[in-house]
């Protein structure tokens, strides 16, 4: 079993050790957090449903346009499956 022998707070030889990895590194009291705006439902079936056009016009002419994030992978010559969520 080990102890702590520390009150949480991060001494001076901590942030020795801290500066050899990283030299321009330094302490914060704050930090900007950016979020990005969620989506509305609408918004999202939009997109899935954006997305799989896309995948549809690929698989049916790969030529004739752009590689869209696929949602399938082929499994053989013209064998096609899904990729299964967990």
């Amino acid at each position: 079993m080990s102890t702590q022998n520390h009150n949480g707070v991060f001494g001076a030889g901590y942030m020795a050790r801290y500066a050899k990895l990283a030299p321009m590194a330094k302490a914060v009291k704050q930090v900007q957090v950016v979020r990005s705006k969620r989506h509305t439902i609408d918004d999202a079936r939009k997109s899935v449903a954006d997305k799989l056009l896309a995948n549809l016009a690929y698989l049916r002419d790969p030529s004739s346009c752009e590689r869209p994030d696929l949602v399938y992978k082929e499994q053989g010559p013209g064998v096609y499956g899904g990729y299964e969520v967990r």
